[in-house]
């Protein structure tokens, strides 16, 4: 038997941090753990503004350049990409994607420094 409950529309997963964009970066969807990382308790809050008001402080001196790849990605001259970024507190995985008419932020914490091509 099918569940075809829709989802409410600030529902995007329970793990991981994800931050969705739509191409004139505001942000229409965004993630439990992305809540908890700006200190926020209410998606409504951030749903609808733009990317830099809340993440601009997160990225720090890469948001620029994040901002660039994702202009690149919504213009179509990369899929995706993916940087590696020391944060003050930690290094992560920083992927960015194109779906539709939405640009995905999707990152994870780094655990080594070095991880190979093949993994």
């Amino acid at each position: 038997m099918e569940n075809n409950v829709p989802l409410p529309i600030n529902f995007i997963q329970q793990f991981g941090s994800l931050i969705v964009l739509d191409f004139d970066f505001h942000i229409t969807g965004v993630s439990e753990n992305v809540l908890h990382t700006v200190n926020q308790t209410e998606h409504n809050l951030i749903l609808g503004s733009k990317f830099d008001l809340y993440f601009a402080d997160l990225f720090g001196k890469h948001f620029v350049k994040i901002c660039q790849v994702l202009e690149n990605i919504r213009d179509k001259k990369y899929p995706r990409q993916i940087l590696p970024l020391k944060l003050p507190n930690k290094r992560i995985y920083l992927k960015l994607s194109l779906h539709d008419d939405h640009l995905f932020i999707e990152w994870e914490e780094q655990y080594k420094k070095y991880t190979s091509a093949k993994k």
